[in-house]
């Protein structure tokens, strides 16, 4: 909650982000114009839907919520970059030491692992399966246009973030325009990962993947954590 203490301007300041992030959903039921659910930390906005965490408004690398920013094989923490000068670049990528059982803990990849961690520090973070599962149950999953890309909008269910949103474009050419996979921070035995995977036709769940996979992220905080912040 916030601090009565804040000033006239302050309250301006936030509106006007919440109405901003309104405009960039144009034409969607969703207004996400409470200003006390649509925040700032470390430079990067989130929305709080009332779950466990905080979602960020965008893919890690990217500038609006309809972009689909950076993709990255899981446990590496630098953007895939799809333009190599020479052939000794691509046999580098490809033979890289990649230690699994180091990289994760408790069946979740360890911090230093994590390209949100990493990319955006403080305590941003790749959502686990559990924290999909929650937004998937949580959450009513529309599917609708942003600015011409498709993709998801996904309002929160929970008592008093009902008109709170986030948008999760489709992962562009490399895989339709029907369709989306994003990573989630969660190991899987045998050396895989999961992964989350939404199409058009409302199916919308995860599963096991290779690791070796590209894919986007987005960024999660724990709401203990936030909830700190606005003390």
């Amino acid at each position: 909650m916030y601090h009565l203490l804040l000033s006239q301007n302050q309250i301006s300041i936030k509106v006007t982000k919440a109405i901003i992030y309104s405009v960039l959903l144009a034409g969607t039921v969703c207004s996400c114009l409470s200003p006390r659910h649509v925040m700032n930390y470390m430079g990067h906005e989130y929305v709080d839907l009332g779950l466990s965490v905080v979602w960020a408004t965008c893919n890690l690398g990217a500038e609006k919520p309809e972009d689909c920013g950076d993709y990255y094989y899981w446990g590496e923490t630098e953007p895939i970059v799809q333009e190599v000068s020479s052939l000794s670049e691509v046999t580098s990528a490809v033979n890289r030491s990649y230690d699994y059982n180091g990289m994760v803990k408790n069946k979740t990849l360890r911090p230093e692992y994590d390209a949100a961690r990493v990319q955006w520090g403080g305590y941003w973070r790749m959502p686990t399966q559990n924290e999909i599962r929650e937004l998937i149950d949580d959450c009513t999953w529309t599917w609708t246009t942003v600015n011409g890309v498709k993709g998801y909008r996904i309002t929160s269910k929970v008592r008093g973030h009902k008109r709170d949103c986030i948008f999760l474009p489709v992962t562009d050419e490399r895989d339709s325009d029907s369709w989306g996979i994003y990573w989630t921070s969660t190991s899987f035995r045998g050396g895989g990962a999961m992964d989350m995977q939404f199409g058009a036709d409302n199916h919308i769940t995860y599963f096991s993947v290779s690791t070796r996979n590209e894919m986007p992220i987005r960024p999660v905080i724990p709401l203990k954590a936030v909830s700190i912040q606005r003390l």
